[in-house]
């Protein structure tokens, strides 16, 4: 995970960047957390994915299997927006329940998707991330 940290601060830093917007989508929220790039994520070789996390994702075997950072959700201080669709597998309820570690934060659950809502409802995601991010600009969130 520090190589993410690290390649965050080295793309910062080149374009001079004092304000970013980290959107992670299911592993890469996690990578967002720590404050790590979600673009990162592309980079994942498959042999790599598979040791991080597992042989799919509802295998967990990798060194990830037992990564938990949700006693540190109560210092965000950022405006945080939980997605997940009604049948994720990253349930409602599991996001439900770590918007209520993080003061402020909102979730959006998309009916009648799944863990790929992003994908499954594109328009409505874009919409939701968009209204969001035009709050966060105008001080309303």
């Amino acid at each position: 995970m520090a190589r993410f940290a690290e390649e965050v601060a080295q793309v910062r830093s080149a374009l001079d960047l004092k304000r970013v917007i980290i959107l992670g989508q299911s592993w890469g929220g996690a990578l967002a957390l720590g404050d790590y790039s979600a673009r990162a994520f592309g980079k994942l070789s498959t042999t790599f994915y598979g040791y991080m996390w597992g042989p799919s994702e509802f295998t967990v075997t990798g060194t990830l299997k037992n990564y938990d950072r949700s006693n540190q959700l109560a210092g965000i201080t950022v405006p945080t927006l939980f997605t997940c669709g009604e049948f994720d597998e990253a349930t409602p309820a599991a996001n439900n329940y770590y918007k209520s570690l993080i003061p402020g934060s909102e979730i959006h659950v998309f009916s009648g998707a799944s863990h790929a809502h992003h994908l499954e409802k594109s328009a409505e995601f874009l919409s939701v991330v968009r209204d969001f991010m035009h709050r966060c600009e105008a001080g309303k969130k």
